[in-house]
């Protein structure tokens, strides 16, 4: 995944320039040419290393099988559903979909009770707010989004953020089956010859920082081979667990 920088400024022209914010924020490319100083990579679908492990082991009283563990580490995903999920574009109104972007959350023009802020108690001088009632209204839109972590994005077309690429190593215990066999002493004045208890799981835990619902996606590379490494709307792997008792009589 790359991103324009801005280095060098004779591709580029400068629109709304602002000397506090990042460069790469306020060039447009202007003469079609892209090379490695426009470049940044934000990163690589392709994970630095893979692991898989499995475990089979048993005493004469307790036996664990099927335990596989797999992971990767140093390989990242587009969040394409966070992105399409808390973003305004033209008549989507997905924006409050996720909770990282729910009231208080996210900066806002409205306060907790819906009224529009800036046109709250204020005078319009023709489609201006000017002198005393500039000041107040954004002090009143300031203190409102006091707690606001994140901005409230709109564009009339979607665009892919850094902020949607993110680490997607993960740990991720896949099965396992663990069992316990009862010594024949305590079972044999039912006549019971073999008495097991087990508990077997798929998918029952999974370490990750990925923000998404499962770090292990893919849901572009079917219709794309390159596009590895996409989240949109991808159905997580599900959790399943099971108990059971094998009773053998005698």
């Amino acid at each position: 995944y790359l991103r324009l920088t801005g280095t060098n400024a004779t591709n580029y022209t400068l629109v709304n320039p602002d000397p506090n914010a990042p460069s790469q924020d306020y060039f447009v490319l202007t003469n079609g040419i892209i090379d490695e100083k426009e470049v940044q990579i934000v990163g690589v679908a392709v994970a630095d290393k893979e692991y898989n492990g499995k475990a089979d082991d048993a005493t004469s009283y307790v036996e664990l099988r099927d335990a596989k563990v797999v992971g990767t580490i140093g390989n990242d995903v587009v969040n394409m559903t966070g992105l399409d999920y808390s973003t305004v574009c033209s008549s989507t109104k997905n924006r409050n979909l996720l909770a990282a972007y729910g009231y208080g959350q996210r900066y806002s023009l409205f306060d907790e009770k819906g009224t529009f802020m800036p046109l709250d108690n204020v005078v319009m001088t023709g489609n201006q707010i000017t002198g005393d009632d500039f000041v107040k209204m954004a002090m009143r839109v300031d203190e409102a989004n006091a707690g606001a972590k994140v901005a409230n994005p709109y564009c009339n077309t979607p665009v892919l953020l850094d902020t949607y690429v993110e680490d997607a190593s993960f740990l991720r215990l896949s099965s396992i089956n663990l069992g316990y066999t009862l010594a024949s002493k305590w079972t044999k004045k039912a006549h019971i010859s073999n008495l097991r208890i087990f508990f077997s799981s798929s998918n029952l835990f999974c370490v990750s920082k990925y923000s998404g619902l499962d770090p292990e996606v893919d849901t572009r590379s079917k219709n794309n081979p390159l596009a590895v490494g996409v989240d949109f709307s991808a159905f997580p792997k599900s959790r399943s667990f099971n108990f059971g008792v094998n009773l053998s009589f005698e």
